[in-house]
Parts: C-alpha cells; sequence; structure tokens
C-alpha cells in the first residue's frame, strides 16, 4: 500500500509542480460560452472469416463513434467519446447485426482532460485516454488501435535543427483489486526524426512494464488467456517488460508516395522463452483527397509471450497472441468524407503448425 501510495505522489508531484508556471505565465480564463467541436464516424463492414477446420463465417458489422470536446480553460479541454462495441471489450468498437432487430448497446469510449501545458511542446492528459505512444503505420503488433487506456499520460515533442524529437510516457491503472495487488503498467518512449530532403524518417524506442502481472489472473476475462502463457487457474506465467525499436521512412522520391516500416518487440522478463515479435510493412499511395488512394502490404509474426494478448490486433489471426501472417490492404478516398477499404488477412493461429485462418473486410466509413 505504501509502494502504491507513493508512485501516485510522485505522478501528482510532477502535474503540480507544472501548475505554478501556468499562473505566472498566463491567465487561465474560463470560457461561458462553453466552445463545443462535434465529429464522429459510422463504419459499415462485410466481414468474411474461415478457421480451418472450423465454421465460414460471414457477418454485416458496423462501428459509431461519436466524440465531443468541450473548451474549459484556456488550453485546457475536456473529451469525452461514445462508441459501439461487444461485451465492452477493451479492443473492439465494433458490432454484430445479429439478435433479431435488437438494440445495440453504446459504452463510454473516451473521458479525459487536456492540458496544453505553458511548457512549449508538452502535453498532459488525464482519464480514458486515446493511446499516447507512437505506431509506425498504426501496426497493432502490441496494442489494437481501439484500445484506449486509462490513466495519465505526458506527450512532449520539440526541434533542435537538424533533428526533430518526442518523448511520451505514461502511468496506467489496469487492474485495481480489492483483496490483492494492483496491476499497473508504466511506459516511455522516444522518438527521433532526422530532417532529409529525400523524405521523412521516424526512429525510435519504448519500454512498457506491466507490474504485478505474473501470478495474476488474466487482464479484462480472466476465464481467457488470450494466446499468453498461463497455469491451470489461468493466472498468467510470466511479467510483461516490453522493449520496442521501430522505424519508417517516407518519400516522395520516385513521384508517388511510399513508406517503409519495421517495428520489433520482445519481453525482457525473466524465464521467458517465446517472446518476441515483429512487423514490417510497405505502403504505397496516400488516401488525402477525393479519388485518390493507398495499397499496403503487411507481415507480422507475434510469438505468446511478446505483448499481452487480450490488448494486441483483434482481426489478426482472429486476435491474441501466438500466430502470424500477411496483411494485404487497399484505401480508396471516394469522396471528401467518405472512404472505401478492403482488408485480407491471410495468417496462422498458433505457430507450432496451428490452423490457417482467412478473413476479408470491407469497409465503407462515413465521417463527419
Amino acid at each position: 500500500m505504501k509502494y502504491r501510495i507513493q508512485k501516485r505522489a510522485i505522478l501528482l508531484s510532477a502535474i503540480l509542480g507544472l501548475l505554478p508556471a501556468a499562473s505566472h505565465s498566463q491567465t487561465l480564463s474560463f470560457s461561458p460560452a462553453g466552445v463545443l467541436i462535434f465529429k464522429g464516424d459510422f463504419r459499415y463492414r462485410h466481414d468474411y472469416s474461415k478457421e480451418e477446420n472450423s465454421v465460414q463465417r460471414d457477418r454485416d458489422r458496423f462501428r459509431v463513434r461519436l466524440n465531443i470536446t468541450a473548451a474549459v480553460h484556456e488550453n485546457v479541454n475536456f473529451i469525452a467519446g461514445l462508441a459501439t462495441g461487444i461485451n465492452n471489450s477493451p479492443i473492439s468498437e465494433i458490432q454484430d447485426m445479429t439478435g433479431g432487430f435488437s438494440k445495440k448497446q453504446i459504452w463510454l469510449d473516451l473521458a479525459y482532460i487536456d492540458w496544453t501545458t505553458p511548457i512549449t511542446g508538452l502535453k498532459v492528459q488525464g482519464g480514458k485516454v486515446k493511446n499516447p505512444f507512437y505506431t509506425v503505420a498504426r501496426n497493432q503488433l502490441i496494442w489494437d488501435t481501439d484500445l484506449n487506456p486509462e490513466g495519465l499520460a505526458f506527450q512532449y515533442s520539440g526541434t533542435s535543427k537538424p533533428m526533430g524529437f518526442f518523448v511520451n510516457c505514461a502511468f496506467f491503472d489496469v487492474e485495481e483489486r480489492p483483496t490483492a495487488k494492483d496491476s499497473y503498467f508504466l511506459g516511455g518512449q522516444i522518438g527521433l526524426k532526422p530532417v532529409n530532403p529525400a523524405g521523412d524518417i521516424t526512429l525510435g524506442a519504448s519500454f512498457y512494464d506491466y507490474l504485478n502481472s505474473r501470478g495474476f489472473p488474466t487482464f479484462y476475462d480472466p476465464a481467457k488467456s488470450y494466446g499468453n502463457s498461463v497455469d491451470a487457474g489461468k493466472l498468467y506465467l510470466f511479467d510483461y517488460r516490453l522493449a520496442e525499436v521501430f522505424g519508417e521512412i517516407a518519400t516522395t522520391k520516385f513521384g508517388f508516395p511510399l513508406g517503409i516500416q519495421a517495428d520489433y518487440v520482445t519481453n525482457t522478463a525473466p524465464d521467458v522463452k517465446a517472446g518476441q515479435g515483429y512487423f514490417a510493412g510497405i505502403s504505397l499511395g496516400k488516401t488525402a483527397k477525393p479519388g485518390s488512394w493507398a495499397l499496403r502490404i503487411q507481415y507480422r509474426k507475434l510469438e505468446k509471450d511478446a505483448v499481452i494478448g487480450v490488448f494486441t490486433d483483434s482481426e489478426f489471426a482472429g486476435s491474441g497472441t501466438d500466430n502470424k501472417g500477411w496483411v494485404f490492404g487497399a484505401d480508396y478516398q471516394a469522396a471528401r468524407n467518405i472512404t472505401a477499404c478492403l482488408g485480407f488477412y491471410k495468417n496462422q493461429k498458433g505457430l507450432a503448425n496451428g490452423p490457417d485462418f482467412t478473413r476479408l473486410d470491407l469497409d465503407l466509413t462515413f465521417n463527419f
């Protein structure tokens, strides 16, 4: 208990230490008008999936997200979001069209304060926040893009010519347990963006630590392992201390947008035997204006204990760890706020001669 209180005190002190600078450098004025910004999106999907030796599934599905940003003070906003989803999953906002025309559930997806501090380049967020860590090509090796963690996040970016850089760190509450130790997440990331006339380059490294995972129930749903190694009681066999390195190059040197991306993660906790994962991708084109397009080819391999299984990609190989395979995608900007997307997955569930898994997603997304 003492250690838990100390950690929270350190984090709160770091935030409160910035407040005097705010009061002396500027006057934060409340906006009685309560300026509001509203946005959202609707996605219609047809989802075909087939696991070897299992029944083929054809589903029509949809996603709705509604977000509002409210001005609280100068440089302080409150952001809230609602979204569809199934069974309160932390990594999916998709809703199946089924259930005899039954009503569909709406969940609280985001709820946080966003403070642009007086320190140039520093932003602080607290609550149920968007994932603050940078991922190349929005790949989902470590986290699904729908995951919105809960706690405190700090993001800092700046330039020291000829180098741009960014630093992200966070403290998240994962599981609070009344009669046992709580599970937390501590993470830090640093990235560099060298100035290069031939294109944009991003290089970075991260370290993520899930405190109190070994010997505790799997996160979110204690009845499932999500590919991770567990004992007979579904308790994690290992800790998860993840070291990540990543990089990407984006250029138009050849007359069209070209991107090359790579990401590698390893679980550095003791005794882990299957704790590595990697991602490699190539992208062509970019959806920006009506009539524009983009293509992507990606390969991924994720061993059993490379990452926390419940938080990784919900679509690749049916979700979880212990898998590998290809992803092919195509996007077309049909109109200013309308995008058509195709995603084809050719994966293997289980690295030791597991069954093949095939998925085809056809999406039409409307932004507003």
